[in-house]
Order: structure tokens, then C-alpha cells, then sequence
């Protein structure tokens, strides 16, 4: 875990749609691999202390609500 915190359009567990840009309002599913079991759905100014600064990965169905278990356990 980081000891910083930060916003998800910033953060590489921060999985959007392929076509999205990084805003502030983007949604977006969080990927983190201690808290992608619960399947938050996150817009770009969300954030918190698991933050890693990093690309967003990219996948189709991601701003999906709620986010599908499959793209998001598949990481």
C-alpha cells in the first residue's frame, strides 16, 4: 500500500473504457488486487491511500454499472 493518497485518474488500478479520456467525471472500475472483489465503481476524482501513479489500463465495459465481475477479476 502507498502511503499516499491519490485520485484514480491518476492511478494505474483505475480500469477505464478503451475510448475514455482521464477526467475528473470519467467512471471507471477500481482493478487494485485487494479491492477489486468489490467491485467499486469510480469516477476520476475519486481516490485513496492504495494509490500507485500509473497509465490506466483500458478495457471495454469498464464504466459499466454495476462493473461485470468478469472484466474486472480478469486482470
Amino acid at each position: 500500500m502507498s502511503e499516499l493518497w491519490g485520485y484514480c485518474k491518476e492511478c494505474k488500478w483505475w480500469q477505464i473504457e478503451p475510448g475514455a479520456s482521464r477526467t475528473d467525471t470519467t467512471g471507471g472500475v477500481c482493478i487494485d488486487n485487494v479491492l477489486q472483489r468489490y467491485l467499486f465503481r469510480v469516477n476520476g476524482n475519486s481516490g485513496c491511500n492504495r494509490f500507485v501513479e500509473g497509465p490506466s489500463p483500458r478495457r471495454d465495459g469498464s464504466s459499466e454499472t454495476p462493473p461485470d465481475e468478469a472484466i474486472v477479476m480478469a486482470q
